[in-house]
């Protein structure tokens, strides 16, 4: 993969980011994903074309689409979430846009995260991105219910997981030149095994 946009479109969410969501919701399907980014053994590749029932999923869209469709992503999970399905959405918090309004009054929880943090590149990159986001994030839960909850917003302090996480897998970085570095030392989900 060396198209840089294309390699900006597949970041993934930080595993263990979402080990730490998935402990509550136990997703069973990755609603925007690719076989180079899924944190989930089953993925949506279009999400726009399938219609799930029951199904607890988690949803990253492409960095990309912040900027112009982020808006159909809620809509989509609105959608997903009258269909019986529960949805865990993390975007860039972006508070003064119209999608951002949308799911404020249609959420069932918003969880704003601090500290910011990077996201990881897709299986298979070989060098570092840069411009790697590391913005404001919000998780954005729309759960299925007979009734219209009322929507509970939170902050969520990652520093102690991010700290769990930095003392089980330190990151250890090869240079490749003045400019390039490349992480070594895949732990075992990320090599296929083999680490």
């Amino acid at each position: 993969m060396s198209n840089m946009n294309e390699l900006r479109n597949c970041w993934r969410t930080p595993r263990w980011l979402f080990n730490h969501i998935n402990k509550e919701f136990k997703f069973t399907v990755d609603g925007a994903a690719t076989s180079q980014n899924s944190l989930c053994k089953w993925y949506f590749e279009d999400a726009f074309n399938v219609s799930p029932k029951r199904e607890r999923i988690w949803v990253n869209p492409p960095y990309r689409c912040h900027r112009n469709r982020i808006i159909k992503w809620v809509e989509l999970a609105m959608e997903w979430q009258a269909s019986g399905n529960t949805v865990y959405m993390l975007l860039l918090s972006d508070t003064g846009t119209k999608w951002f309004d949308l799911a404020f009054n249609n959420c069932t929880r918003m969880d704003f995260f601090t500290p910011r943090f990077n996201f990881d590149l897709p299986y298979g990159a070989d060098f570092e991105d840069p411009k790697s986001v590391r913005a404001p994030s919000v998780g954005i839960l729309f759960k299925p219910s007979k009734r219209k909850l009322k929507p509970k917003y939170q902050t969520v302090d990652l520093t102690p997981v991010l700290e769990a996480h930095m003392a089980d897998e330190p990151p250890v970085w090869e240079g490749l030149d003045n400019r390039h570095r490349v992480r070594i030392g895949l732990p075992d989900w990320q090599n296929g095994g083999k680490g």
